[in-house]
């Protein structure tokens, strides 16, 4: 088995996994020969539900996503390698997995993840920073109790302000918000709180 500095570079995660899937382990032996802890089942969740159809206005690391079988991307691959390879030269202990957009929405620009240490402990917190993983001597910092439950917050707020925006008398003309935009952002949330239901009762 590769030891663990094979996380410290993002291909080198990709062709460790590949041989433990070669070698017939499961996904969650793979999570737990690389991380030293299977991923929560919501990750499991909201991976499916990706590959089910659902969109959301977010950028996903290429790990762990990858190694669960998403070979999807919504980024620049490169970018997200950077952050994979930078959070595990400054604090291994984190696992990146999404950067959230609506930047003006709360939780917006983070880039949020697991801790390792913690999932180990039955702890599913989410960390993370604004915007970039920061260089050294920067800091993370507690974003929630769960990857769903941060999710819900920052689309609520994210529909929050949409929806006070459509009614705004000055939304009009270019850059204003629709109908459509809503009711879209509403679709989102109801699908994170259908996962929500999904994972507590499993």
């Amino acid at each position: 088995m590769a030891p663990p500095e094979s996380r410290a570079e993002s291909d080198s995660v990709t062709l460790w996994a590949r041989r433990l899937h070669q070698e017939g382990k499961s996904t969650a032996e793979v999570m737990q020969a690389i991380y030293g802890v299977d991923l929560p089942a919501e990750a499991y969740a909201l991976d499916r539900a990706y590959a089910g159809g659902l969109d959301l206005p977010l950028v996903r690391m290429v790990h762990p996503w990858e190694l669960m079988g998403d070979a999807a991307r919504e980024s620049d691959e490169d970018w997200s390698r950077e952050q994979e390879d930078q959070a595990f030269a400054l604090w291994p202990r984190f696992l990146p997995l999404l950067q959230l957009a609506a930047e003006d929405a709360i939780h917006g620009n983070h880039v949020i993840g697991y801790d390792l240490e913690e999932l180990r402990a039955g702890k599913p917190t989410i960390w993370g920073c604004d915007g970039d993983i920061p260089p050294e001597g920067g800091a993370l910092v507690v974003v929630g109790p769960s990857l769903l439950a941060v999710l819900h917050e920052w689309l609520a707020d994210h529909h929050r302000m949409l929806d006070q925006q459509l009614r705004s008398p000055a939304n009009r003309g270019f850059g204003s918000i629709r109908d459509v935009d809503v009711s879209e952002v509403a679709d989102q949330l109801r699908a994170i709180e259908a996962l929500q239901r999904e994972v507590a009762a499993s």
